[in-house]
This record gives structure tokens, sequence and C-alpha cells, in this order.
């Protein structure tokens, strides 16, 4: 594979990203979907289901005052508000 391609670059991801897809911008070589790789045998299919609880279904209310923790992505430092 590597002899086919005359690039410094290659890109191979099974589920390519926005940022993935933008960066090769919007080249796509094949797709394979999850339907065809059932058919082949290469996945199992899978089953959706909805749970149901209180708040799913009724929703909640958070009380003022209520503070949240944040950590930042690049310094992971913890912030409450």
């Amino acid at each position: 594979m590597l002899e086919y391609f005359d690039a410094y670059l290659i890109g191979l991801t099974a589920t390519p990203s926005k940022q993935t897809f933008g960066f090769f911008r919007q080249n796509l070589v094949m797709e394979y979907s999850h339907e065809m790789a059932v058919a082949d045998g290469v996945n199992v299919n899978y089953d959706v289901y909805r749970i149901r609880t209180r708040i799913t279904q009724a929703g909640s209310e958070v009380e003022a005052g209520y503070s949240v923790q944040i950590q930042e992505r690049d310094t992971r430092r913890l912030i409450f508000r």
C-alpha cells in the first residue's frame, strides 16, 4: 500500500471526524457502511433500547447556587462554576 501512494501523508481511519474529513478535503476513497459490514459478517447488528426514568420523562430542576465542576482541556485545571 505504501508503494502505491505517491504521498508523504496517508489517512486511515474507520470513523473520520469532521476535522479529519476536512483535512483531507472531503476526499473519501472508500465507504464501508455498517449495513455492509453486517451483511459481510464483519460486524454484528444492534438493537436500540429506550430507557425511561422519571427524570427523562418529566424533567428535573437544578437548585440555585448549585456548582458544576469543569476541567480545562489544555491544563486539566479544575474550575467550579
